[in-house]
């Protein structure tokens, strides 16, 4: 919610599917753990929407996919770091990347 709550469905799925595609890759179940190595700023005490629920839903216990590719991180404004990486798609003005690791 705190990372994605206003962008609607899409987005909400986008950074959902981020925070799994992470966990796969560092082979945790801590969000925590993810927010720390990833540098997800979004609080985690903020009350989900019906959004959020159904993204988070479909991406975690349907094992869906927002995108046939792997999200690793997303921005918003500008970041050279970012630019370097693989681009996945744009909502929004987000832009989704996969990680060169």
């Amino acid at each position: 919610m705190g990372e994605a709550g206003s962008m609607g469905y899409e987005g909400c799925a986008l950074v959902a599917q981020a925070i799994r595609d992470a966990m796969n890759l560092s082979n945790t179940s801590s969000i925590d753990e993810i927010i720390s190595n990833y540098g997800y700023y979004g609080s985690t005490s903020i009350e989900p929407n019906a959004d959020v629920k159904a993204a988070v839903s479909y991406i975690f216990d349907e094992n869906g996919s927002a995108v046939q590719h792997r999200v690793l991180c997303f921005y918003i404004g500008s970041s050279a770091w970012h630019e370097t990486q693989n681009f996945v798609v744009e909502l929004g003005g987000v832009r989704f990347f996969d990680m060169y690791v």
